[in-house]
């Protein structure tokens, strides 16, 4: 079950939710530790992970571990408007972004890959190309050989 907590901060306040936090003090005990004194309660928070990208902590308080994401005015606004829902697709294929010569085939039929590894070399005008995969995917079929030119989008290697 996920909790939502607003916490809003600004010149004059500090709120989350509807609590006043005006009495909380955090001090730094080392790096990624703090200790907490909240209307006379103490806390021990961690910081076991972040994700600057997704604006995504995981936190310790206490031995108990929470997710934490941050939405500034921006993120909510665009939450409201209901752009931020993502809309998934199965991959299938990858296709040829360009035409080019395949330098290189770095997978083969039955790896899985992670989103952002490596899956050929396609030489473009004079450059090397490094295709990635765009998800995380199983390798079905290359439908391509090393040395071979190929079109744009001409699907060069299938997914499971």
């Amino acid at each position: 079950m996920t909790k939502k907590y607003q916490l809003k901060i600004s010149d004059w306040s500090q709120k989350l939710g509807e609590k006043d936090l005006a009495d909380f003090n955090a001090i730094p005990m080392g790096e990624d530790q703090f200790h907490v004194l909240q209307d006379g309660l103490k806390y021990q928070v961690n910081i076991l992970a972040r994700d600057y990208n997704r604006k995504l902590y995981v936190l310790s308080i206490n031995d108990t571990t929470f997710e934490v994401s941050i939405a500034d005015e921006y993120d909510q606004q665009v939450e409201s408007m209901g752009l931020s829902k993502v809309v998934v697709q199965a991959l299938t294929h990858l296709k040829a972004p360009m035409p080019g010569l395949v330098l290189d085939i770095l997978v083969k039929p039955g790896d899985s890959i992670n989103e952002g590894d490596n899956l050929l070399i396609l030489e473009a005008m004079k450059m090397e190309n490094i295709i990635k995969s765009p998800g995380d995917v199983i390798i079905k079929s290359i439908n391509i050989s090393k040395g071979e030119a190929v079109e744009k989008a001409q699907v060069l290697i299938e997914f499971e």
